[in-house]
């Protein structure tokens, strides 16, 4: 079994093969998810790493108890993947506090080379010291698995918020919308902006800009007045003024608001539409519905996370990768199509 063999069954150049069971950049996550599943059928020997290499799982989390809902979803992802490559990896959780590593910053390190830990897969967003201090002491042996753009020069596998803000916008604009909010995340902010400018870069090309735009701060407990407050002095009195459809940069926010404007009798779908980011399901609990959602693909990102750790070891990937995976979307039954 060749490469060209792979590529004669898929119908793409062998180069492209070549550079997916490579770990290379410029290769389509889909395309390379193909080749690698196919080329473990067919019993092509893909070039692997003989030795036994311990990964610190490092979490955005005071406690393992308050990990998120989408972490959790990673890690089994990634435990399913290890299982699978010939090589084993134990894992240790390291939770950080805030975006910074635990306070003793000097020891850390020294504890996780004491437990052999010789790599790491990075979940979330954590500060530049603390990425120059895994760098100084892992060498290129990080991956960062992200649902936001990647960071600080560190390989990684993410998605372009950028992106999912323009298509969450061309699917209002698809169902008729002719007035569309925003709903911003102060908490995540880097997140946020990224969905929100490809939000308003969809309305331009149509000639149009966002009819109102709020900002909450999810870290802190979000209550009614506090909502009101920002909300209020924007919205208007009049129906015929108010955004039909609202876009929300977290689903977290969304359900918020939803819940907000219910105890004001306006309830979505029936009053506005909803359309929201990343699907978690303590939100849809929130407010007993399925929302419309631009989804991350966080199995397919955990699992390339550990593929592209793996490509390192084998010295197949390029210094920094990036691997940017494209949104998935999941029709809920907040989105619908606006009538006059």
């Amino acid at each position: 079994m060749t490469i060209a063999n792979i590529a004669e069954k898929l119908n793409i150049n062998k180069s492209t093969v070549s550079r997916a069971l490579r770990g290379r950049s410029g290769v389509h996550p889909d395309t390379r998810e193909r080749c690698i599943r196919l080329a473990g059928e067919l019993g092509y020997p893909i070039p692997k790493d003989a030795d036994t290499h311990n990964v610190a799982l490092i979490l955005p989390a005071k406690s393992v108890d308050e990990v998120h809902e989408l972490a959790h979803r990673s890690m089994i992802a990634i435990s399913s993947e290890i299982t699978r490559i010939d090589w084993q990896v134990s894992f240790v959780v390291v939770p950080m506090l805030k975006t910074s590593l635990l306070d003793n910053q000097k020891t850390w390190p020294t504890g996780l080379l004491r437990a052999n830990i010789d790599s790491c897969i990075v979940e979330g967003m954590i500060s530049q010291e603390s990425r120059r201090m895994l760098a100084s002491h892992f060498a290129n042996h990080i991956v960062m698995l992200s649902r936001h753009y990647l960071q600080g020069g560190l390989s990684g596998v993410g998605i372009d918020n950028y992106e999912g803000g323009n298509f969450a916008a061309g699917k209002a604009l698809a169902a008729g919308h002719p007035r569309i909010g925003w709903i911003g995340s102060l908490g995540s902010q880097d997140i946020s902006r990224e969905r929100y400018y490809g939000v308003c870069n969809c309305l331009a090309k149509e000639g149009m800009e966002l009819s109102i735009e709020i900002w909450l701060d999810e870290r802190a407990p979000l209550d009614t007045d506090m909502i009101d407050a920002v909300i209020a002095p924007q919205f208007s009195d009049d129906p015929a003024q108010r955004p039909t459809v609202w876009i929300s940069s977290t689903d977290w926010l969304g359900a918020m608001v939803m819940l907000y404007f219910e105890k004001r009798n306006l309830f979505c779908p029936e009053d506005f539409s909803m359309i929201c980011f990343d699907d978690t399901k303590i939100a849809e609990a929130l407010v007993r519905r399925e929302l419309t959602s631009v989804i991350s693909p966080i199995t397919r990102m955990a699992v390339g996370a550990v593929q592209m750790l793996a490509c390192g070891w084998n010295g197949q990937l390029d210094d920094p990768a990036a691997w940017l995976y494209p949104f998935e979307y999941r029709e809920g039954t907040t989105l619908k199509q606006y009538k006059r």
